[in-house]
C-alpha cells in the first residue's frame, strides 16, 4: 500500500552553503543503484514508488548507501486530517500492542500543531482498534510528517549507514593488501564521502591466480557500498628481486612499503586522486610503530590516510564481519610483505637510514618499469 520512500539525512543538514552539492551527490548515488525518481522536500528526499516496486530490493540497496540516516516506506496523502487518520488506521490495523503518534509539521500553514495532530490521530486509532496509548514505551509508533506537498504516514524507520555520500569528498587510492584491515579502512573512507579505488601489489607466486581471485572478491564485496570501483594490479616480484640482495632482511619490509607508496603516488598523480590510503593501525605490527610509519611515509609527498590508526584488531575484525569482507580476507594468500623478511624486523627505523640503504637501488627506474606493467583488473560486474 506504500507509494513513497522518505529518505532522511542528519549530517548533510550541517553543511551550510555546501549542502546542495552533498544532497545532489546523494541523489546521484541512490539513482546509481535504483531506477527511481526522487523529489526534494524540506530536510528529506522522497522516492515515488510505482505499483510494482520490490520492497526488499529497495530496502537492501538503500541500506548500503552512505549519507542516509534512515529511510521509511510511507503513504503520501493530502494535507487533510481526516485522510491522515484513515491512513494511520490502515497502517496500524494489525497492531496488538500500545501505540504512540509522532507528528512533525514542517509546513506551518497546516491548521493544527504537532501535539494537536498527535491527539487527533491517536484518539481516532485507539477508538477504532481498541488500542492503548503509551508515550514512553510504545509497541508501535505512527509517524506523521506534514510537508508543503502533502502528508506522509509510516510506522517503521530503517537505519541507514549515515556518513557522507560517496564522491562528495573526492577520490582516494586505497592500497589493498588482501588482509582484514585494508578493506575495513576502505569502508571507513567511503563513509566519509571518499570515492575509493584500489591498488594491489601482487607477489606473482605459485598462488597468484588464487590471490587475484581473492582480491577481486574483496573489491566486489566493497562495491556494494560504492559501485564503479577500479582495481589496479601492480606486479611486484621483479622489484622485490632487486631489493632482496641489496637490503638486509630486517629492513626489507620497510623498503617494500616505501616502494608501494611510491608506486601508489605515481598512480595517484596520473589519475588525479587526492590521497592514498592504507589499513595501518598504530602499533599493531612491527612496521606500524610511529617511527616506522614516519620513515616509510617520508618516501612520498602525497597525503597518506590511515582511517584505522586508532583501532585495535578486534574492532577491525568486528567491522570486517559486519561489512561482509572478513570471510574473504581470512582465505590463505601470501602477500608481498611476507616474502623474504626477517622474523625480527626493525622497529624504529629512520628515513635517513632507509634512504642510505636504498642508495644502491635505481628507484626511478624500478618505479617506472613496474608502473608500465600495471593493469586494471576486470571485475565480475563488468566494471
Amino acid at each position: 500500500m506504500f507509494n513513497s520512500v522518505i529518505i532522511s539525512y542528519a549530517e548533510l543538514s550541517t553543511k551550510g552553503e555546501n549542502k546542495g552539492q552533498f544532497v545532489s551527490q546523494l541523489i546521484k548515488n541512490i539513482k546509481s543503484v535504483l531506477d527511481v525518481e526522487i523529489e526534494l522536500y524540506y530536510g528529506r528526499q522522497v522516492i515515488n514508488l510505482n505499483s510494482n516496486y520490490n520492497q526488499d530490493e529497495i530496502k537492501n540497496k538503500l541500506s548500503k548507501v552512505f549519507g542516509i540516516e534512515h529511510f521509511a516506506f510511507a503513504v503520501k496523502t493530502e494535507n487533510n486530517i481526516e485522510v491522515i487518520k484513515q491512513t494511520a488506521l490502515k497502517l496500524l490495523q494489525d497492531c496488538k500492542g500500545k501505540i504512540k503518534v509522532v507528528a512533525k509539521r514542517s509546513y506551518k500553514d497546516f491548521p493544527m500543531t504537532s501535539p494537536d495532530i498527535n491527539r487527533a490521530v491517536g484518539s481516532y486509532v485507539q477508538d477504532k482498534l481498541g488500542l492503548e496509548a503509551d508515550y514512553k514505551n510504545p509497541d508501535k509508533i505512527c509517524y506523521v510528517d506534514i510537508t508543503e506537498k502533502g502528508a506522509f504516514v509510516y510506522t517503521e524507520k530503517h537505519k541507514g549507514l549515515s556518513g557522507l555520500p560517496v564522491g562528495a569528498s573526492g577520490k582516494v587510492l586505497m592500497m589493498l593488501s588482501g588482509g582484514i584491515d585494508s578493506p575495513v579502512a576502505a569502508f571507513m573512507l567511503m563513509k566519509r564521502g571518499c570515492a575509493v579505488d584500489f591498488v594491489h601489489f601482487a607477489p606473482q607466486t605459485a598462488t597468484s591466480e588464487l590471490g587475484e581471485s581473492k582480491i577481486r572478491k574483496l573489491v566486489e564485496a566493497l562495491s556494494v557500498y560504492q559501485p564503479n570501483v577500479k582495481l589496479y594490479w601492480v606486479p611486484f616480484k621483479d622489484l622485490q628481486m632487486n631489493i632482496i640482495p641489496r637490503i638486509p632482511s630486517k629492513d626489507r619490509l620497510l623498503v617494500y612499503k616505501r616502494f608501494m607508496l611510491r608506486l601508489a603516488e605515481k598512480l595517484s598523480n596520473k589519475r588525479n586522486y587526492k590521497a592514498i590510503a592504507s589499513g595501518e593501525s598504530i602499533g599493531q605490527v612491527a612496521s606500524q610503530t610511529l617511527e616506522n610509519i614516519k620513515a616509510i611515509e617520508s618516501a612520498v609527498g602525497v597525503l597518506v590516510l590511515r582511517p584505522l590508526a586508532g583501532f585495535n584488531k578486534q574492532e577491525i575484525v568486528n567491522l570486517a564481519e559486519k561489512i561482509g569482507t572478513y570471510e574473504i580476507s581470512i582465505q590463505p594468500y601470501d602477500d608481498c610483505c611476507s616474502f623474504m623478511i626477517s622474523p625480527h624486523p626493525e622497529l624504529r627505523a629512520s628515513a635517513e637510514e632507509l634512504e642510505k640503504l636504498e642508495s644502491s637501488l635505481d628507484i626511478d627506474y624500478l618505479v617506472k618499469e613496474t608502473i608500465k606493467k600495471t593493469k586494471i583488473v576486470s571485475l565480475a560486474d563488468g566494471q
